[in-house]
């Protein structure tokens, strides 16, 4: 596996798809199902954040959009380094279509 960079994490790459990602989203957290106030900066709770579906720390790429969603940094902190399957199921809501 290659080494992942410093700047895979943190630079131009990653700030250009986290905006990708967020406007995809529909403005939807991937972990609760609520809607993110898109208006509030990443650093607030209730703000959007991209966040890993297989954890970086875990062996993710931090860049491929594959492993890529948008969440709250509420949820994306409270989900920590766990897979989706290891979430307890209360914590993941469904969007009622």
């Amino acid at each position: 596996m290659a080494q992942k960079r410093r700047s895979d994490l943190y630079g131009r790459p990653y700030r250009e798809r986290r905006i990708e990602v967020i406007a995809a989203s529909g403005g939807v957290c991937l972990l609760c199902g609520e809607p993110m106030r898109l208006d509030l900066p990443g650093t607030h709770p209730d703000g959007p954040t991209l966040e890993h579906i297989i954890p970086v720390s875990r062996g993710g790429h931090p860049t491929d959009r594959r492993n890529q969603a948008a969440s709250h940094l509420r949820c994306n902190r409270a989900r920590g380094d766990m897979l989706l399957s290891e979430m307890p199921r209360q914590s993941r809501r469904s969007r009622s279509w």
